[in-house]
């Protein structure tokens, strides 16, 4: 049937720490500073839809939130009962669901005037719509998207609090709408941030199987914006460096800025072929499950898949990843 409900698409805010309340600064690898414009945003299209008796749908396709970015480690050394390993100390909490949890509820502290503004939205009788992208696919993570919810539901009046979860959706790849739109992240498209098995992109332990381009952000650009907050806002990634490079804070880190990029090549290599064969059968059953939901002939989700390129880092040598890196940078 019609759907009465007009569509905002709004993506890739990259919301990370945000605002620390104890030492009243910004994270420095924080990207987003617009919580208050956002919530602005929110009220006048909600404005514009009473006063026109329609209902609307904000619809984020990918990269709401920047789990890479979080580096903030909780005290003690578990969360949630997961161990917290000297490893994540370093370079922040890994993708377990506790320890993902624990990052969203850390991002929903440091923004909260914009997770406010999104629970009245939803309250108000919007709907609103959740992709993964390549900075927070751990959405697809059951666990992550009941946090969520209730960070939402405890944002509004107990009268209204019912509604919350039945207005927000998460998808797992796409949202569409038929003979209208269609509408993806983009990641599956780039060698350096793509899944081999986006739909169910696990490792054997349960963490996510984070493709080449997560790891250049969580090893690499998160230890140079210690330095330079703005790195990965540069575009192209070589216009920074450039400018880095003419500077003496560049030069006496680039050994240490090296180091890190080594050690994310380290992660380059092929899947184990056991593991990979049960991820092609669970991701297979993934396609069936999206089939049914969406009414999809299997052979257009199967042409839309044949769209995606596989992962550099298990198709690539540690130098092929290398010089990929280089000439997406330029």
């Amino acid at each position: 049937p019609p759907d009465p409900r007009q569509l905002l698409i709004v993506s890739d805010l990259h919301l990370s720490e945000g605002w620390d309340e104890g030492t009243k600064r910004l994270s420095r690898h924080e990207d987003f500073y617009f919580d208050t414009s956002f919530a602005r945003f929110l009220a006048a299209q909600v404005r514009n839809a009473a006063q026109h008796d329609y209902r609307l749908r904000l619809v984020i396709p990918g990269d709401l939130v920047d789990f890479l970015q979080v580096t903030t480690v909780p005290p003690g050394d578990r969360v949630d009962g997961e161990p917290i390993t000297d490893r994540e100390r370093r370079f922040g909490l890994g993708t377990s669901p506790a320890h993902t949890c624990w990052k969203l509820r850390r991002i929903i502290s440091g923004h909260w005037i914009f997770f406010d503004a999104l629970a009245r939205f939803v309250a108000d009788g919007h709907d609103l719509v959740i992709l993964p992208g390549n900075h927070d696919i751990e959405w697809i993570i059951p666990q992550v998207q009941a946090t969520l919810i209730s960070e939402l539901t405890a944002r509004v009046p107990p009268a209204l609090r019912g509604s919350i979860g039945e207005r927000v959706r998460f998808l797992p790849w796409f949202y569409l709408e038929p003979d209208l739109i269609y509408i993806d992240h983009g990641h599956q498209y780039d060698a350096l941030n793509s899944f081999d098995y986006f739909l169910y992109p696990y490792l054997p332990d349960g963490r996510i199987d984070l493709p080449a381009g997560s790891f250049f952000v969580r090893y690499l650009f998160n230890q140079v914006e210690v330095s330079f907050p703005f790195a990965d806002n540069m575009k192209p990634a070589s216009a920074f460096l450039g400018w880095a490079l003419k500077r003496w804070e560049g030069w006496r880190k680039l050994p240490q800025y090296l180091r890190f990029f080594f050690e994310t090549l380290q992660k380059a290599g092929p899947l184990d072929p056991a593991w990979q064969a049960e991820l092609e059968v669970m991701q297979a059953e993934r396609l069936r499950a999206l089939q049914a939901e969406t009414g999809l002939p299997a052979a257009t989700l199967q042409a839309l898949k044949a769209l995606w390129v596989p992962s550099a880092i298990h198709h690539l040598s540690k130098w092929r990843l290398a010089l990929s890196f280089f000439r997406q940078a330029g």
